[in-house]
């Protein structure tokens, strides 16, 4: 059972499942008592706490009221997906992966299409990205019409663009707001536009005083190294919720970028010693990366993630999300087992999940090979 608004997953085993399902209306609490076998005084501590966390209602609900109208979850389930509703942007970085050579928008009634399927399949959270998904002529639009869907909204944005009309718009659109910000001076060298980095400084802070979650996301390079200590202040100061740092994969523009590069050990070490807060992802503990995670791209391809953006197992508009996802657990999901990692009796495994999948393959050519991010990360020698 997941709390969208607060981005909290209640797991459930067959007994409590069957339990909250007598809090149906239909019920005295003496009877409840009966069947489970359970004290009428724990049973109210239990009815205490199930309230508090609105699992329950003790108000009178309208009989007429609809349920929600669900098909059964896949194994793994879908409980992330990321929506690339446009391939065009305001900025132009060193690091981007996503294929410029067309510029699409996404139709909105292809994005409502996906987050109805989506919600169907009992999935979580949505991101919305790019591009830069503020450029989307129609951006407003597409997410006041899934609104009253009952999932978590997570916009992805370089913030820029953000501005007080906008974000009051938003206000009851997303639940999160993840802002990309590489460094203090580096920034806007790695981002290649100026005059960018107070904007998005202002932008954070009147999200934070709006009331969103926010997190930031930076990507660590040569370039920035030194600034981490200062940028982790900066965020400190303005209440930042979440600090996801990662390494570029080497693919797309950051091919052609090498002086960025960061060598692995240092880059695993760095990742260490920087960030904090929630994952953003939902993770497996017998899956590698991704287990429960899928993209869609702003033509309506449907892949395991952003970086297979030139594999997609099929498109929505002529597949449903369910039948992608069946294809996608066919040939991009790995359990653990099969890892180079597995087989090594690497200890940090299940933390660690065996790393980026893509990144493991640029590196070495083998997708079951090790991350070796990751590993110097954990302090695992090669």
């Amino acid at each position: 059972m997941y709390d969208y608004l607060k981005d909290e997953i209640f797991e459930l085993d067959g007994e409590a499942f069957e339990v909250l399902k007598l809090f149906n209306g239909s019920h005295s609490v003496e009877e409840i008592s009966k069947i489970t076998g359970a004290k009428i005084k724990d049973l109210k501590v239990l009815i205490d706490y199930l309230i508090e966390e609105k699992l329950i209602t003790d108000k009178k609900v309208d009989k007429g009221v609809q349920k929600g109208s669900f098909d059964k979850s896949p194994v793994p389930s879908l409980r992330t997906i990321l929506v690339h509703i446009t391939t065009n942007c305001n900025l132009d970085c060193v690091h981007c992966y996503v294929d410029k050579s067309q510029r699409l928008e996404m139709e909105p009634s292809v994005f409502y299409d996906v987050v109805k399927q989506f919600d169907r399949l009992q999935g979580l959270k949505i991101l919305v990205s790019g591009g830069e998904p503020l450029v989307h002529p129609k951006f407003f639009e597409m997410m006041r019409r899934i609104q009253g869907i009952k999932i978590r909204k997570v916009l992805l944005t370089n913030g820029v663009l953000l501005d007080g009309k906008k974000i009051r718009k938003l206000r009851e659109l997303v639940q999160e707001v993840q802002i990309s910000l590489d460094g203090t001076k580096s920034h806007e060298q790695f981002r290649r536009t100026k005059n960018i980095f107070g904007k998005i400084i202002e932008s954070i802070r009147l999200l934070k005083e709006s009331g969103f979650v926010v997190s930031v996301s930076t990507m660590i390079h040569k370039k920035n190294l030194e600034e981490l200590p200062t940028l982790g202040k900066i965020l400190r100061d303005l209440k930042v919720d979440n600090w996801y740092l990662d390494a570029p994969t080497v693919t797309g523009e950051y091919r052609n970028n090498s002086l960025y590069y960061l060598e692995p050990q240092i880059a695993g070490n760095i990742l260490r010693k920087y960030g904090w807060g929630e994952k953003l992802y939902y993770e497996s503990q017998t899956y590698a990366c991704g287990a429960h995670l899928c993209t869609v791209m702003a033509n309506g391809d449907v892949a395991k993630c952003g970086f297979y953006y030139s594999q997609p197992v099929g498109n929505i508009k002529s597949k449903s999300l369910r039948e992608c996802w069946e294809l996608i657990k066919e040939k991009y999901i790995w359990e653990q087992r099969d890892l180079r990692c597995f087989k090594e009796g690497c200890e940090h495994l299940k933390d660690c999940r065996g790393g980026c999948r893509y990144r493991a393959y640029i590196d070495t050519g083998d997708i079951m090979e090790v991350d070796r991010v990751k590993c110097s990360y954990y302090g695992v020698r090669i």
